[in-house]
């Protein structure tokens, strides 16, 4: 039972946020592009870690207990390891699946896409923080 309300705190947030912009969307777009989309995002968290990691190894503070960074480590830590390349991986998932595909065909297609990228790879981040921290580890999107 317990897991079943982790996987589901977890899930309730991105389930909710991919169908509010979906039914925004007039043209809907293939139900096949966007699942692409969603494993992209789920992707981009295996690539977010893989990078982290060779930053870590490359900058050794990053490998250190986090609370233990002063202010201007934590800056850099959020900025580097977080925002550049948490969003630079997303973009990248966007780029490589949709830009080329004939279904882009309005300026709002984009914003479906970035946000099926992004709710997967909240759906994964959601998972690993609900089930390593459990309902007080708190839930992410986005």
């Amino acid at each position: 039972m317990t897991e079943l309300i982790l996987f589901s705190i977890a899930t309730i947030p991105v389930i909710l946020l991919g169908k509010y912009v979906y039914n925004k969307d007039r043209n809907k777009e293939p139900s096949r592009l966007l699942l692409k989309l969603f494993l992209g995002g789920i992707m981009s968290c295996f690539l977010v870690m893989i990078i982290g990691g060779i930053i870590e190894v490359i900058f050794h503070v990053f490998s250190e207990d986090y609370s233990k960074l002063n202010m201007i480590e934590l800056i850099m830590f959020a900025f580097l390891r977080v925002a550049l390349i948490e969003e630079t991986c997303k973009w990248l998932m966007v780029y490589f699946i949709s830009y080329k595909s004939k279904d882009f065909d309005e300026v709002y297609d984009i914003i479906v896409y970035s946000v099926f990228v992004a709710i997967g790879f909240a759906f994964f981040e959601n998972l690993f923080y609900v089930y390593e921290s459990g309902i007080i580890g708190g839930v992410i999107v986005g």
